[in-house]
């Protein structure tokens, strides 16, 4: 049986993650796989260490789309892929993992619903929508918490790369999605309301 793709897109910060985790676990069974596009950034490794961090990671560019979409179909079509280890530290693939397909496959990133002809692949697009100010002030506090950035340098690619690509990129795709949520509400409402629309896709395509 062929997994039921859901994408999970908005600005950085929105609440993506969340609720894709909370999606995992609401659907359990059988083995949902959660497909993170970040794994798919390119390796810098041939760049210094000052040179990653300046590095764009919010334009499409920045990811290899190819192997991302080669990767997606095949899931799609129910069959196991390599997906790349990426490192957040060193910016640098480590390897590969082997990734079986479930039957709910949930992309998330800032470009889920970006490439067009990838779009008909999901049975539930849900866009994650949430103001800069509120998505600035959670990314400076995630950048100390996980990645060691000081606030100087997160508002600094915010406003280099951030905001500008998910102006140009990732807030138009807001109107590809079959339903847009708050990311200001609790996460537990945003994924009972993205509940509610996984399951009316998985009784269409399960009609009794």
């Amino acid at each position: 049986m062929k997994p039921l793709v859901i994408a999970v897109a908005g600005p950085s910060c929105s609440g993506k993650t969340e609720l894709a985790r909370r999606l995992c676990v609401l659907f359990p069974g059988p083995s949902p796989v959660l497909f993170p596009l970040d794994a798919y950034y390119d390796d810098l490794s041939h760049l210094s260490e000052a040179q990653a961090r300046r590095h764009n990671f919010d334009s499409p560019d920045a990811l290899e789309a190819p192997l991302l979409q080669a990767h997606l179909r095949a899931l799609a079509a129910g069959k196991a892929v390599e997906r790349p280890v990426y490192d957040y530290a060193t910016h640098r693939r480590g390897g590969t993992e082997r990734v079986e397909p479930g039957g709910l496959v949930v992309v998330e990133g800032l470009f889920a619903l970006y490439w067009e002809d990838l779009l008909p692949l999901f049975a539930v697009s849900l866009y994650v929508d949430l103001d800069d100010g509120e998505c600035l002030r959670r990314r400076v506090a995630r950048d100390r918490r996980e990645r060691g950035a000081d606030e100087a340098f997160t508002r600094w690619q915010w406003e280099a790369h951030v905001r500008p690509m998910a102006d140009r990129f990732v807030r138009p795709t807001r109107a590809r999605a079959s339903l847009v949520l708050d990311g200001a509400a609790p996460p537990q409402e945003i994924a009972a309301r993205a509940a509610a629309a996984v399951r009316a896709a998985l009784a269409a395509s399960n009609p009794i």
